[in-house]
């Protein structure tokens, strides 16, 4: 017995609402067993009703990429509101820091945070003197990288932070920042 066109087109309905609900909970996870034999059984009939199933089944896919494509456009859109947010973070506390910095401030307790000024980490700069040639340095301070010289800035940040001095070059001051607790 032939089914009527409107019966057909219900039965689509339902029948891709079940794989829709079975897919939501079940994560995607169309290796599911019951979610492979229920888009088997979704697909199966006559040849009519089959193409009108697999049309059902095209706009799963289509919701799907329609869905994708929104989620991707929305995270675009709050990374950008993130990145905004923490560059204005950023300029408010370099801004507070120069204001104690300027004031001589370098503790402050609030009753929401602990504020202090604290000396940055990590290796020191190296400064050269205007006009000064690096290369004018011992060879113990160059190293040799393909086809040219260059200063050691390891060797010569060590030799300094030992004691000894070269004409011409200096360790940069530990820079600063704010910490907030």
């Amino acid at each position: 017995m032939s089914q009527t066109l409107f019966e057909i087109g219900n039965q689509r309905r339902v029948d891709m609402q079940r794989v829709h609900d079975l897919l939501e909970e079940l994560e995607g996870d169309v290796t599911n067993p019951e979610v492979a034999a229920a888009i088997d059984e979704m697909l199966t009939g006559t040849d009519e009703a089959m193409a009108m199933k697999v049309d059902g089944y095209c706009a799963i896919i289509r919701e799907q990429e329609a869905l994708a494509k929104t989620a991707k456009e929305e995270a675009a859109r709050v990374t950008a509101i993130a990145k905004s947010r923490e560059a204005l973070a950023s300029k408010l506390k370099e801004r507070l820091k120069y204001f104690f910095e300027e004031h001589g401030i370098t503790k402050l307790e609030t009753p929401r945070a602990k504020l202090s000024i604290a000396n940055n980490g990590g290796s020191r700069s190296l400064v050269y003197a205007e006009g000064f040639d690096p290369l004018t340095l011992p060879k113990s301070f160059l190293r040799c990288i393909p086809e040219r010289w260059e200063p050691d800035a390891a060797e010569i940040r060590t030799e300094l932070e030992a004691g000894g001095a070269f004409e011409g070059v200096e360790l940069a001051p530990r820079g600063t920042r704010l910490t907030i607790k």
